[in-house]
């Protein structure tokens, strides 16, 4: 068992199994932070590989058992690896006190390693020991360390942690209740995921560059206190919110919300709004479909923001609607947004057309844990490379020269060289 945990081959197999999981979380959507067309278009695309993604649980990667498992197997590797690095370096910290060995043309030998940095450690099995940058000895446990309590909270964030999406409609209230979201996914020892406090969608920030690619995009949001004096804030990309333990990041999914009201022969009205993902290129419409609450309809609309497929900001929209019944096409053609159009027995017009933006909410509570192994990590780095640590044994022949060698360090060959530098040096001075 000693051996399977000290190879390093089996470090190297977890490191690569944890990387290829995070590979495959790039490439197959995961529920918590995917629109429904996304994931709608997957299903409808390949079923077969949707439900195998449902049942391996490649759609929810990083809080599956299987991963937690890889996690959890790597962090009592990397625990049985520092245990000895540190139990190496105390040991040596517990004989320094030892008396050094006493021997002929010492004060020589000592001044002339004391001019390269090194100073004189216990004696070992006829030899004396010599260091060089003792406190960079510490580099590699206080590195692994660090690592070690980045994996540690890393475990205890997918275990533990709550995360939900949510799409909301400009002028929408998110009052932070778990049924609110969209989509959940809970680690498999968290609670159920409640936000404690409300937030209002206010509007919708985009900005492009010339090709049409996004520049920057969020949502401009008031959180709502119990006070009743909302707290202004801007949720983007690159500049998450956090807010009484919960993180609120900004998606990569948000479009067009078209809010269609249809009206019935008896005269009650119905409203329902259609949450539309931007297309690729403004030259091609918002696409997508859904049945139509109270009746027997099934929509499928197409939105472009801007007749000229110039531009994604709304300027002058234009609306196509196909509406089936039992299979039936009952419509077929555009929707003036002033106006109304028959469907079957029913009138139908655009009540309103807004932006959505589709937000993730975050509960970690294991953030400051992780930024310690940073910081950790970051000293051990310095030390490794700042203070390299050098050990040299110098053989005390009863007669005859001394023999100097390298026993450890960072750069053994450039160790080694010195070693040799040393020998002749003390040949000349014997000379």
């Amino acid at each position: 068992m000693r051996k399977l945990l000290v190879s390093p081959r089996t470090a190297l197999a977890l490191m690569g199994a944890i990387a290829a999981a995070c590979c495959a979380a790039s490439f197959v959507p995961q529920i918590a932070d995917s629109s429904p067309a996304v994931i709608g278009a997957w299903r409808s695309a390949s079923p077969l590989t949707y439900r195998l993604a449902g049942v391996l649980r490649l759609d929810r990667i990083y809080t599956s058992p299987w991963f937690l498992l890889l996690v959890a197997a790597a962090g009592v590797v990397l625990a049985y690896s520092v245990r000895l690095q540190f139990r190496g370096c105390l040991s040596g910290l517990a004989g320094s006190g030892a008396p050094a060995v006493q021997f002929p043309g010492q004060g020589r030998l000592s001044a002339a390693l004391s001019a390269r940095g090194y100073s004189m450690l216990p004696a070992s099995a006829g030899e004396a020991r010599f260091a060089a940058n003792r406190p960079g000895r510490w580099g590699s446990p206080v590195f692994h360390l660090g690592l070690l309590l980045v994996i540690v909270a890393a475990f205890l964030t997918f275990a533990f942690q709550q995360r939900g999406f949510v799409q909301l409609i400009e002028g929408e209230v998110f009052d932070g209740a778990a049924a609110d979201f969209l989509t959940v996914n809970n680690g498999p020892l968290a609670g159920r995921f409640l936000v404690p406090f409300s937030l209002r969608m206010n509007k919708l920030e985009q900005a492009y560059w010339g090709n049409g690619q996004p520049r920057d995009f969020g949502s401009r949001v008031d959180f709502l206190e119990e006070s009743g004096r909302p707290a202004p804030a801007l949720i983007s990309v690159n500049n998450p919110f956090r807010r009484r333990g919960v993180t609120v990041y900004q998606s990569p999914y948000y479009g067009y919300s078209v809010s269609l009201a249809l009206k019935r022969p008896a005269g009650a009205e119905t409203l329902t709004h259609f949450l539309l993902d931007r297309a690729a290129v403004p030259s091609r419409p918002a696409v997508g479909g859904a049945d139509f609450p109270g009746t027997g309809y099934l929509f499928w609309l197409e939105f472009l923001p801007d007749a000229a497929g110039r531009s994604f900001f709304v300027k002058d929209p234009v609306l196509k609607a196909r509406v089936t019944e039992g299979g039936r096409v009952v419509f077929d053609g555009p929707v003036p947004m002033d106006g109304t159009v028959r469907v079957g027995a029913d009138s139908l017009r655009v009540a309103a057309v807004r932006g959505w933006s589709g937000l993730v909410f975050v509960r970690d509570r294991w953030q400051g844990l992780a930024y310690a192994g940073l910081g950790l990590c970051v000293l051990g780095a310095a030390l490794m490379f700042l203070l390299p640590y050098r050990e040299l044994a110098v053989a005390l022949p009863d007669a005859g020269e001394a023999v100097v060698r390298a026993v450890s360090g960072r750069e053994m060959d450039l160790l080694r060289e010195e070693a040799r530098d040393i020998e002749a040096e003390l040949k000349k001075w014997k000379e």
